[in-house]
């Protein structure tokens, strides 16, 4: 893969990873229904992603990246950001200003394994320079294809099938990229075939997730076998259906993190690790003042088969984290 398409690749990454820092920080350390996903058109999105998709990540990019906590997280990055520029000169898109929503999905591949690489996709809504976009494709050997009246541009960087990357606008400021396999799964699910939307469960546990900026609804086997948990860990965690994350980043973090268990038994076995584990955390903070204040705001919750873990982190923490050279003061 060339240096300018791993730039490509590297914005679409870094766009979802912003959607799905909440979900990922809460598990290693929203909406409120369809009246609100109508309004903000996500209902309209899941539209696109297909009915077998294991997970299904959201952020409102907008939202976060003007965010008091985003300025903040700025004073980390390195000075002048010669990537985020060069990715910009080259896709002539602005990550801070021209995205407004991102709606992430995994899908199993023909072998039925779900990964991003082999049935993933990313719905980006923004302002796209689509003859600039499609020309970089082009220019790293891409070629169109016509799928159901979609023009895709596939890219294939390696011999292997799964390594074909495709992109396509499928609506005036709609971009879908991913796996070729992927992208062609979202415009037949669009096209008549069945959506996400058609899985009681899946919506059951979208629409039941709390207003957030942020939320991420899957299979929780299949968040694990990412994660690449060790072997002994993975062992010990009770049988769980389902998860769901969701957050708001604002003038700081705040969210929950819900697992679905197979039944009362698992839950309780499994609201028993996290009291170990949060136990284990409070030793080994060593007086930490800061982590301890961390690990202080982790709320543990859920009855019946539901578990969850809600936390609350200020913008102010992220001062007493931040290096002590150069540290920037932002003005309220």
């Amino acid at each position: 893969m060339t240096k300018q398409t791993r730039y490509f690749l590297l914005g679409s990454a870094t766009t979802l990873l912003l959607g799905l820092a909440v979900g990922v920080f809460a598990y290693y350390g929203g909406l409120s229904g369809i009246a609100s996903m109508q309004s903000t058109g996500v209902a309209r999105d899941l539209e696109y992603v297909p009915a077998d998709a294991t997970v299904v990540a959201y952020a409102n990019v907008r939202e976060v990246m003007t965010s008091e906590m985003r300025q903040r997280v700025k004073r980390f990055e390195p000075e002048g950001d010669k990537g985020k520029k060069e990715f910009e000169d080259k896709t002539g898109v602005d990550i801070d200003s021209d995205i407004d929503r991102v709606l992430a999905c995994v899908t199993p591949d023909a072998s039925g394994n779900s990964s991003p690489e082999g049935g993933g996709f990313v719905l980006a809504r923004g302002r796209f320079n689509q003859v600039k976009i499609e020309g970089l494709v082009r220019e790293q050997g891409g070629r169109a294809e016509q799928y159901n009246g979609i023009q895709l541009l596939v890219y294939e960087p390696g011999k292997q099938k799964k390594d074909r990357f495709a992109l396509a606008f499928v609506e005036p400021g709609l971009l879908a990229m991913g796996s070729s396999g992927g992208v062609r799964k979202a415009i037949d699910s669009k096209r008549g075939g069945k959506s996400i939307r058609s899985k009681p469960e899946v919506m059951k546990q979208i629409e039941a997730i709390d207003e957030g900026n942020v939320w991420a609804v899957g299979r929780f086997d299949v968040l694990t076998e990412q994660a690449h948990l060790p072997r002994e860990m993975a062992g010990k965690l009770p049988p769980i259906n389902m998860f769901s994350a969701s957050g708001r980043v604002n003038g700081g973090v705040s969210g929950t993190i819900t697992a679905q268990a197979s039944d009362e038994q698992a839950a309780n076995n499994l609201r028993d690790v996290v009291r170990g584990m949060l136990a284990l955390a409070r030793l080994q903070s060593g007086g930490n003042p800061q982590v301890q204040n961390l690990l202080q705001s982790l709320q543990m919750g859920g009855s019946g088969t539901s578990v969850s873990i809600s936390f609350t982190i200020p913008v102010e923490l992220l001062d007493a984290f931040a290096p002590k050279k150069g540290r920037a003061v932002v003005q309220p």
